[in-house]
């Protein structure tokens, strides 16, 4: 390899093409106190005032890039250059030059619009292949290529229409919302409009401040230019490489080791880019979400469900790339094209499983886990996903898999071992094949609370006795008793009832000691048998009916569902005036309290008895 120091006028002018390779990242720099632009626009504006003060500008070292130009470039067109390290220093030199160019239109200033247009642009002539493409000194990767190319072409004004989600009705633009390339621009953009447009005391015109800028900026500045030789390994390289201050992802090794295998086996990269991998490269990717310990993009848990899914065994997510790179090593397949093909075929059912509103086989299941906020089992969705049985099996095994989690919630058990339980599962159905009754054998014989399926018994039993409202997290909840009143509607109910945005009402209030005496007719001096035990001289018959109380009154027999807009009116009243109220509701849950003569704990106890055998019908046994 060679290496020369070179200005920026000298870098930036040439009649070139600078191509970004399909495995580099994204453009990636940001604004912020230490973010890289924000630096890169203090250097700037630094050698622009050096030049309003007449001085020469002092050489400033912007690092380094390492580019590699393809063998046999047919003599007259626009040379290629492969940009292997670089990218996000040249893309954001081009933007530098699009924001100067974009105030000087502003101010009407047509001698720097010129300027600048020939360090953004080739001169089309008839040696081009492509004009369309070869026009352009920067031809970026295939995500940021439309948004630079709009960018290059357009005026600021034109970006509203053109990426109208990046800003706000007042033109400013959504800083944590607009694509990185688009926020770059925007900043720099702003901060060369603001210099040339400042009134500083020193008389000099904004066109005198904007050839300060470019004076500045292509002449002070220099880089390290590392031509690579036709030997040298340009992706080898790119591998070891990080961008200023900002390291590699775990998606940008996994993207560079694809890529580098494509070429090796002699593979079209870009085909394969166009093809499959560009199914992982639009912005529902980049949100940043949480699991566990975890805090990472959602292409990174993606392709850790989709290594669980594929090998049946733990994934260390820290080391996600280097899981994968194993995972292709030992998969040996056909081609990376049919590699990344078997990845993007789990793309729909994470889609499905993360945004509502999608309708396909796993959306019932993808509605339960986001309620149940239970992402271990993602990997298991995704292998039942991609099996070869119809859809009625598919769901069959789906509503299994609630079953079990459901009883097991309903029962107190404990979610710690669902990690081990996907990979088990996984394993077992690749072993046996995936069909419910092989998944219910496999249930049948999980022992101990770590992993057992809690048979009819214990869920009644359980249910009888247990304080849910408080302990079953408000969703779970709200979901189970909405599951329960579907089961009970009958062909001469209403078809539609909105309870989605219900809320969970109780029918003796939790505050019931004012309005609701205790059996033996007395009135409680307080709700809580703790209160009642310290604070005040109750006999112990008084004080076990308390606890009685107290114990039932959170349990699933005196729980149901209301409007947020009924709840508030309710309140701590007497049954008979919340049974008046109750009895205008649809719901069927609610009609057959209304029913009642007088709501008390035999009432409570054996509504809650009922309910808790419909349960393990709309939730059965294995």
């Amino acid at each position: 390899m060679d290496s020369r120091v070179l200005t920026l006028d000298v870098v930036l002018g040439e009649r070139q093409r600078w191509c970004v390779p399909v495995y580099q990242r994204h453009y990636e720099w940001e604004t912020g106190e230490n973010g890289q632009l924000t630096r890169l626009w203090e250097d700037v504006e630094e050698k622009a005032a050096e030049v309003l003060t007449g001085a020469r500008p002092y050489p400033h070292y912007i690092g380094a890039i390492i580019i590699a130009e393809p063998a046999n470039q047919p003599y007259g067109t626009v040379r290629e250059r492969l940009l292997v390290d670089g990218q996000q220093r040249i893309t954001t030199f081009q933007l530098v030059l699009a924001a100067v160019r974009e105030t000087a239109r502003i101010l009407a200033l047509e001698n720097i619009i010129t300027i600048t247009n020939t360090y953004l642009f080739n001169e089309i002539n008839n040696a081009m292949k492509i004009p369309e493409i070869e026009r352009y000194k920067l031809w970026p990767s295939s995500f940021d290529r439309d948004l630079y190319k709009n960018i290059a072409d357009s005026e600021a004004a034109k970006l509203h229409s053109i990426v109208p989600e990046a800003f706000f009705k007042n033109g400013r633009i959504k800083t944590g919302v607009a694509p990185k390339l688009l926020n770059a621009f925007w900043y720099l953009y702003e901060q060369i409009y603001q210099f040339a447009s400042a009134d500083n005391g020193d008389e000099a015109t904004p066109e005198a401040r904007l050839n300060a800028i470019l004076t500045g900026f292509l002449g002070g500045f220099r880089v390290v230019v590392i031509q690579l030789h036709e030997k040298d390994d340009a992706q080898e390289i790119f591998a070891s490489l990080n961008g200023l201050g900002k390291p590699l992802r775990p998606i940008d090794l996994i993207r560079n080791d694809v890529f580098y295998r494509a070429r090796q086996a002699g593979e079209n990269d870009q085909a394969i880019f166009d093809g499959q991998w560009k199914n992982l490269e639009d912005p529902f990717w980049e949100v940043l979400t949480r699991q566990g310990r975890f805090h990472k993009s959602r292409v990174d848990f993606f392709l850790g469900h989709v290594l669980v899914a594929e090998t049946g065994r733990e994934i260390n997510l820290g080391k996600l790339a280097a899981e994968y790179q194993s995972y292709a090593r030992e998969r040996d397949f056909p081609s990376v094209s049919d590699e990344i093909a078997h990845i993007v075929q789990y793309v729909t059912t994470y889609r499905t499983l993360i945004q509502a509103g999608s309708d396909n086989v796993v959306s019932n299941i993808a509605n339960f886990l986001r309620v149940w906020d239970l992402t271990v089992f993602y990997p298991l969705i995704f292998f039942i996903s991609v099996q070869s049985i119809d859809n009625t099996e598919k769901n069959a095994l789906f509503k299994l898999l609630e079953s079990y989690i459901v009883r097991r919630d309903l029962c107190g058990l404990g979610a710690k071992n669902y990690n081990n339980v996907t990979i088990r599962c996984i394993q077992h159905l690749r072993q046996t094949g995936c069909s419910v009754e092989m998944l219910g054998a496999l249930f049948s014989e999980m022992v101990g609370n770590a992993s057992r399926f809690p048979p009819d018994a214990d869920v009644i039993e359980r249910l009888a006795k247990r304080k849910l409202y408080g302990d079953l997290p408000t969703p779970r909840l709200r979901y189970v008793l909405q599951v329960l009143e579907e089961k009970k509607r009958t062909a001469f109910d209403e078809t539609v009832i909105a309870t989605t945005n219900a809320t969970i009402e109780h029918i003796m209030p939790q505050t019931w000691a004012a309005n609701w005496p205790l059996p033996d007719g007395s009135t409680a001096p307080t709700e809580s048998s703790l209160a009642a035990l310290i604070n005040y001289n109750v006999t112990p018959e008084v004080r076990e009916q308390i606890a009685t109380r107290e114990r039932l009154v959170d349990s699933l027999g005196n729980l149901t569902l209301v409007t947020s807009s009924l709840n508030p009116s309710l309140g701590h009243e007497s049954f008979p005036d919340k049974k008046s109220k109750l009895s205008k509701s649809l719901l069927v849950l609610n009609r057959e309290i209304t029913g009642l003569d007088d709501w008390d704990e035999a009432a409570i106890e054996s509504r809650g008895l009922e309910l808790a055998r419909l349960t393990t019908k709309v939730w059965p046994s294995i």
